[in-house]
């Protein structure tokens, strides 16, 4: 794992890396130094395992509850006090894509259905956060096309609407970043 000093602008190792080697994972943070990895694939079998990460030690421990089924290719969003949402993915390479919503309670380790599924199954998409319980997931691999759709999500109530814009053009293995 890196740790990144966004104001000082200087990356340095973190501490203690995830207990399992996987990529296409997501991450959500509780807006005071903890996170979650949670999700994502080893070779070609994808995992609901979670690991919280403490930002400040630079340690990592089980967060607790998995992932309600293995999910890779997902995003995370974050509501900047304790709760976050892992949305869409896929359970195996290959296989159906997802609109499903998990809610993880960071603090507590325990995680349960989120509310609205997303407006569409796909993989590869991006989240965002405001901070005070709003994201958006945007972007992403339907079974039929790379989309520029976003949909707003309400952390706290569990419900799903469209964001407004879509993203400039479709796009799928995207980033985000939120302020």
């Amino acid at each position: 794992t890196d740790k990144y000093d966004i104001i000082n602008g200087t990356n340095s190792t973190a501490g203690a890396n995830l207990s399992v080697v996987r990529f296409n994972h997501a991450g959500i943070s509780d807006g005071s130094g903890l996170g979650v990895f949670a999700g994502g694939r080893t070779s070609d079998t994808a995992v609901s395992t979670t690991d919280k990460y403490d930002i400040a030690a630079g340690t990592a421990s089980a967060a607790g509850a998995n992932l309600s089924a293995v999910k890779m290719s997902l995003g995370g969003i974050s509501d900047g006090s304790g709760f976050g949402v892992f949305g869409a993915g896929q359970t195996a390479s290959g296989s159906g894509f997802l609109a499903t919503t998990d809610k993880y309670d960071i603090a507590n380790g325990t995680n349960s259905s989120a509310g609205a599924n997303i407006s569409q199954s796909r993989v590869n998409l991006a989240g965002i956060s405001d901070g005070s319980g709003f994201g958006v997931f945007g972007g992403g691999l339907t079974a039929s096309a790379t989309v520029s759709t976003t949909d707003k999500y309400d952390i706290a109530n569990g419900t799903n609407s469209s964001a407004g814009a879509n993203i400039s053009q479709a796009r799928q293995g995207l980033a985000g970043i939120s302020d």
